[in-house]
């Protein structure tokens, strides 16, 4: 479908005169409505809530004439048409007349192209339904959120993002191939604008795509939290992630699962190849989880590849593959099960560091390099190089290795792997797989918190896992006051006294006359003593052993 032209409004400023060219006014920007039951074309400007346009086109076109591109309001129905969205419009499926709930429903007149959305206009809301080779066309700065895109025909693109110039985005949209067949999900074309593919659902377990993501030569791109589900391709090859030749890709926070039911002939998770030496590849936290061939493959990759915090698990065939790739860095990493081992074939070059690797790692004339490793498999590297440190047959205590649809690989407190991984902080900001914190901490106050833990996932410490620290108590410095119960005068030769302190626990001294302080009951009674007048001197002394400096006296009479 050839892209429209557009008028371009030019500014003329006067130079060297007091006069200016005024520039004509950029008309501001007007909401536009459609009802596909309701409304007609004829002469209409669509500009009236009460008077609708009949086609979403009709609503686009005049916008362009008029100069003014607001919001296009489009009330729910089926629009069989193929559709040009351009400038800034924002197209909506918003049920303005009915209030039906019911989908707004955009499907295909039979051309090449569904919707084609262009400059900085967008797309949201709609069942966008159809057989032509390219659902949804995405190019410079448009926006393509929160659809259900449906391809419904072999060798179809569900949506082809065009980047050139711009930085488009496709985020939060279903996307769902309904043939099974060599469908591609998300296209990436060259262009010199980073493209932006995030949160969306690609595929389904019933029909997968057979490449969820492609991204072509020269494409540059950022992959963000989508999920990706049952890639394959009949008879052939299924891909989650293909990068071909690309510029430069980030695949962060990604699930791409192979559902057991609808397995392809193969199918790989991330399948990168034809990388030129300037080109760069980086995965972060993603979940790589049952392909029924390999989970990460590496082919002729002369550009850099780091993967951080990835967990790849469940392949049927190998969990690993890397070719010519010369310049490849696994940093805390979990990778597990695969009936064969990680591979490095001819001229590749893996450095592994802080990761955890259910099998070893096999060689075949590349090298590899191990920081700080982890492997319960029964030998190390082929040959000797550098990575006799590898291999440990501990237990390594994840919480669920066999959860599905993702493997819990969480380790567990008692687990060997934690504070094991590289001790340099990884830097500011670095997450593990389920995007918390790494923690580095020197100061030891708390297990786990020392150093990094191996593998994709870190241990957050829980109070039970922490020592029990009482503060120190607070010193009581305060001496307690003396008290003296009882009558002045008694009879007979002894005297009987309740003694007090303000402080509970209080011991006390007693001394009589001018004798000396000894310790003495709070029920005191003295020895026999002459009839007469008496002094008796108390002191407190309490718990912590602060004494009376001020003791208690009573003076007394004792009579026949």
């Amino acid at each position: 479908m050839n892209r429209r032209s557009f008028p371009t409004r030019t500014l003329i400023a006067a130079c060297a005169t007091a006069a200016a060219l005024a520039a004509p006014a950029v008309a501001s920007a007007t909401d536009r409505w459609v009802d596909t039951d309701t409304g007609t074309n004829s002469g209409n400007s669509c500009t009236v809530q009460a008077n609708p346009c009949k086609t979403i086109q009709q609503a686009s076109d005049t916008s362009q004439i008029a100069g003014n591109f607001g919001t296009i309001h489009v009330d729910q129905g089926t629009y069989t048409e193929d559709i040009n969205i351009a400038q800034g419009n924002h197209v909506t499926a918003d049920d303005f007349v009915t209030g039906d709930s019911g989908p707004t429903v955009i499907t295909n007149t039979g051309s090449g192209v569904t919707v084609y959305v262009q400059a900085t206009a967008s797309i949201s809301g709609f069942q966008i339904v159809s057989d032509s080779p390219f659902v949804v066309v995405a190019a410079d700065n448009a926006s393509v959120h929160d659809n259900t895109i449906t391809a419904k025909t072999v060798n179809s693109t569900a949506v082809q993002v065009s980047s050139t110039g711009g930085s488009p985005s496709v985020i939060g949209n279903t996307i769902i191939a309904d043939s099974g067949d060599e469908d591609v999900g998300v296209s990436v074309e060259a262009g010199t604008g980073r493209a932006t593919i995030s949160a969306n659902t690609i595929g389904e377990a019933a029909a997968g795509f057979a490449r969820g993501v492609s991204l072509k030569p020269g494409a540059r791109a950022s992959l963000e939290g989508n999920t990706i589900l049952g890639t394959r391709e009949d008879g052939a090859v299924g891909n989650g992630i293909r990068v071909d030749g690309a510029d430069d890709v980030s695949i962060v926070d990604n699930d791409i699962r192979q559902p057991v039911t609808t397995p392809g002939d193969d199918s790989y998770g991330v399948y990168a190849v034809n990388l030129a030496p300037s080109d760069s590849l980086s995965l972060e936290r993603n979940r790589i989880v049952g392909m029924t061939d390999t989970g990460i493959v590496l082919g002729d990759v002369a550009g850099t590849v780091t993967s951080s915090n990835d967990i790849v698990a469940g392949s049927s065939d190998r969990s690993v593959y890397a070719g010519n790739a010369p310049d490849v860095t696994f940093t805390n990493d979990t990778i597990i099960a695969g009936n064969s081992a990680p591979v490095v074939l001819n001229t590749a070059h893996l450095t592994v560091d802080s990761s955890i690797l259910d099998v070893p790692i096999t060689t075949d004339g590349g090298t590899v390099t191990c920081s700080i490793a982890y492997s319960r498999g029964p030998a190390i590297v082929e040959g000797g190089n550098g990575c006799g440190e590898f291999q440990t047959t501990a237990d390594p205590q994840f919480v669920d290795r066999f959860a599905s649809p993702v493997p819990d690989l969480e380790l567990k407190p008692t687990s060997p792997l934690l504070d094991e991984g590289n001790p340099a902080d990884p830097g500011a900001g670095v997450l593990d797989n389920s995007g918390d914190a790494r923690v580095v901490e020197s100061d030891g106050e708390c297990p786990h918190e020392a150093r990094r833990d191996m593998g994709a996932e870190e241990l957050a410490p829980t109070l039970a896992d922490c020592p029990v620290v009482e503060p120190p108590a607070e010193r009581d410095t305060t001496a307690p006051d003396s008290g003296i119960v009882g009558k002045k005068k008694q009879h007979g030769h002894k005297a009987r006294f309740k003694l007090t302190s303000t402080e509970d626990g209080s011991t006390f001294e007693c001394k009589l006359d001018r004798g000396k302080f000894v310790p003495c009951d709070a029920s005191f009674r003295s020895r026999k003593l002459n009839f007469g007048r008496h002094t008796l001197f108390v002191r407190a002394t309490d718990a912590a052993g602060n004494a009376d400096q001020t003791p208690a006296a009573k003076k007394f009479k004792l009579k026949r």
